[in-house]
C-alpha cells in the first residue's frame, strides 16, 4: 500500500459500453481531474493511463533508454518521503528532548512542542507560563519548527541571542531557528562584567548549554581581558546557516532530518566549498582542537588545588576532587574558571571547531595563555 499509494487515489471513469478503440476518459486524484499530455483511452477493453504522468505525480521520476527500450521509474513517493522524513526525526534526539515539568518555561520553551510554539520572546529565558502535569516529557515535533514561533523565525531569519550585543541576529537565515535554542543561554557580557573582584560570576548553570551558536557567531566564549578572538568568516556567510550543512538535501530530494553530520552526504553538506573531501577533518583540524582543548582542560584542572576532573553537572560547571566531589566555587580562581568555562564552549560545540575554525583555535590559545600564562 505504502510503495503504491497513488493507485488507490486515481479513478478512471469510463462508459459501460462494449469495447472501443480510442476511447478518451478522464483520470481523477482525490476528486480533481488529472490533464496529461497523452490521454487516458480504453482499448480493447482495458482502461490505458500514461505512465508518465500517473508515476510523476506520485513525486517518481520517469526515464526512457531508447537503446534497451526500457522505462525506469526511480524516487520515491510523497508518502514514501515524509515516512523516511518523521523516520530520520524520530531518532535525532529533538524528537525525544526531556525536560522537569515543574519549572516554568525557561526549559520548556526549548524541550516541549507547545512550550516553543508557545514562546513570547525570543530569548528562551524571558518566557513565564508554566505546564503543568508531573512527568510530562513530550519533546518537539514537525509543528515545532514549521509553525507558529518556529515559522516566525524560519521566515524572517531573525534571533535573538543572549550573547550578541544588540539583542538580535539578522543574517541567521532557516539557520535562526536552530540558533534560538543552541546558544548557550548565557549572556557572556554580563558574565564577564561580574569577575572582577565578585565570586557571585559563578552561580549556578553558570556554563554553557547546548551553545553551537556561540561558537558558529563568534561571541559566546568568556572574553580574555585586553584580547580580542579571531573569527572566521566563511560559514557565516552561508544563506540559512546551520541548515545548509545539518539538513542536506539528499538524493531521494528531500533534506536530512536527523540534522546529524553524516559522512555519506559529506558532498551535499560541504562539498559546495570544499570540493572533493571526505572526512569532516579536513586537513586535520578537528584533530587539532580536540587534542588542544584536551590540554586546555588539564590545565584549567590544573589551576585549581585539589582538582582532577571538570564536568557540567547539576547545571553548573564543576571541578571535583579524586573522589568526585564537587570543590566550592570560592576555591576556583578567575583565571580558572574562565579556562574551564572556554573549554566547555569549545566541547560543548561538538564541531570540534568547525563551525568557526578561527574563533576556536584562538579562544583555546589565549585561554591556555591565561591560565598559565604560557603560549600553547
Amino acid at each position: 500500500m505504502k510503495k503504491h499509494w497513488w493507485i488507490a487515489l486515481i479513478l478512471v471513469l469510463a462508459l459501460a459500453v462494449p469495447a472501443m478503440a480510442s476511447q478518451v476518459v478522464k483520470i481523477l486524484v482525490d476528486g480533481k481531474e488529472l490533464k496529461t499530455d497523452v490521454p487516458a483511452q480504453i482499448i480493447d477493453g482495458r482502461a490505458m493511463v500514461p505512465l508518465r504522468a500517473i508515476a510523476e505525480f506520485s513525486g517518481k521520476v520517469v526515464n526512457w533508454d531508447a537503446k534497451t527500450q526500457t522505462v525506469t521509474i526511480a524516487g520515491k513517493s510523497d508518502l514514501e518521503k515524509i515516512d523516511r522524513i518523521f523516520g530520520d526525526y524520530t531518532y535525532s534526539g529533538h524528537k525525544i528532548l526531556t525536560a522537569s515539568v515543574d519549572r516554568t518555561g525557561v526549559c520548556l520553551s526549548c524541550h516541549d512542542n507547545s512550550g516553543f510554539a508557545l514562546r513570547t520572546g525570543d530569548r528562551a529565558q524571558s518566557t513565564t507560563y508554566v505546564f503543568p502535569g508531573a512527568g510530562r516529557k513530550t519533546g518537539l515535533s514537525c509543528e515545532s519548527c514549521h509553525a507558529a514561533f518556529g515559522k516566525k523565525l524560519i521566515d524572517t531569519g531573525k534571533v535573538q541571542l543572549p550573547f550578541t550585543p544588540d539583542g538580535e541576529l539578522t543574517n541567521g537565515g532557516t539557520g535562526a531557528l536552530c540558533m534560538s535554542c543552541h546558544n548557550g543561554r548565557r549572556d557572556v557580557n554580563d558574565v564577564v562584567a561580574k569577575q572582577v573582584n565578585d565570586q557571585g560570576f559563578r552561580t549556578a548553570s553558570t556554563y554553557p548549554h547546548y551553545g553551537g551558536a556561540q561558537v558558529y557567531t563568534g561571541k559566546g566564549a568568556m572574553e580574555v581581558p585586553g584580547v580580542k578572538f579571531a573569527t572566521s568568516f566563511g560559514h557565516q556567510g552561508l544563506k540559512d546557516s546551520c541548515v545548509s550543512c545539518h539538513m542536506p538535501k539528499i538524493k531521494d530530494g528531500f533534506k536530512s532530518h536527523d540534522f546529524k553530520m553524516d559522512v555519506g552526504y559529506i558532498n551535499e553538506s560541504c562539498g559546495s566549498c570544499h570540493a572533493g573531501i571526505s572526512s569532516f577533518d579536513v586537513n586535520g583540524f578537528q584533530t587539532k582542537i580536540y587534542a588542544m582543548n584536551k590540554k586546555l582542560k588539564q590545565a584549567a584542572i590544573n589551576a585549581v588545588p585539589g582538582a582532577v576532573d571538570i564536568v557540567s553537572g547539576s547545571g553548573r560547571l564543576q571541578f571535583r576532587d579524586a573522589g568526585g566531589r564537587e570543590i566550592p566555587i570560592a576555591q576556583v580562581s578567575q583565571k580558572a574558571f574562565l579556562a574551564g568555562y572556554n573549554w566547555y564552549t569549545i566541547y560543548g560545540d561538538k564541531s570540534k571547531g568547525v563551525h568557526n575554525p578561527k574563533y576556536a583555535e584562538s579562544v583555546i590559545r589565549e585561554s591556555y595563555k591565561y591560565v598559565t600564562g604560557k603560549d600553547m
